[in-house]
């Protein structure tokens, strides 16, 4: 393979965590949007179904050494099964060593949107997660409970293991025509890392008690968009 990405080594473990899509899947190009652009790179005439296999071929190629694990988080569906078999496949495009299950956990969840549900998610991811990680994770498919769980535990995790850093939260958006069909030029991946940091902005303004907090993270966020 051309430019084939070794992904074995002894550096910083990598965790990238992606939800198996419900609904049927298209190949397109995912191009990285304003903050996505400095940290991946997405060939022109790279085409995949997940929106995390263009970050784990971009971070790999910065970075080869680091151990890595990919976390799949999987509830029960009619379509789920194949959805998988379809992120192994990309996956395997990659490089074939990857479709492992030494290198792939998956998080198992019932169909249900109970609340027992979602604490099965955040222990069942935050169990494959291990100190000293750099997190990488995709928040396009799975359910809007699941969103929410997922970026209770990306907001939680750097002071439940430590040495852990949420690098990259992304977001895949496919548009779509009138006819519901995916227009194959408008596929964009979206960093939203940023509302992390925002969540940590306002912790440490409630930290040392400033008087005026919605002031104080207001002049900040002007400064980042400055």
């Amino acid at each position: 393979m051309e430019n084939e990405i070794k992904f074995v080594g002894t550096g910083i473990k990598q965790v990238f965590i992606s939800v198996i899509a419900q609904q049927s899947l298209a190949k397109v190009n995912y191009k990285p949007i304003g903050t996505a652009k400095e940290q991946i790179t997405v060939p022109k005439d790279y085409i995949c179904s997940y929106p995390i296999l263009p970050v784990i071929r971009s971070i790999r190629e910065q970075d080869s050494e680091s151990e890595m694990r990919i976390i799949l988080v999987k509830a029960e569906n009619d379509n789920t099964d194949s959805a998988e078999q379809v992120f192994r496949e990309q996956l395997a495009e990659l490089d074939e060593s990857l479709d492992n299950d030494e290198l792939i956990s998956v998080v198992e969840l019932s169909s249900d949107q109970r609340l027992s549900t979602g604490v099965s998610m955040f222990l069942g991811l935050l169990s494959n997660i291990e100190e000293n990680t750099e997190i990488y994770a995709d928040i396009t498919y799975g359910t809007k409970a699941m969103t929410v769980i997922m970026n209770y535990l990306l907001s939680s995790i750097e002071y439940l293991r430590k040495g852990t850093e949420v690098c990259g939260i992304y977001y895949g958006n496919l548009e779509r025509g009138k006819d519901n069909k995916p227009k194959m030029d408008k596929a964009y991946l979206y960093d939203y890392t940023g509302v992390l940091e925002l969540n940590k902005l306002i912790e440490t303004a409630k930290k040392i008690n400033i008087p005026d907090p919605e002031k104080f993270i207001l002049g900040l966020i002007a400064e980042e968009v400055d």
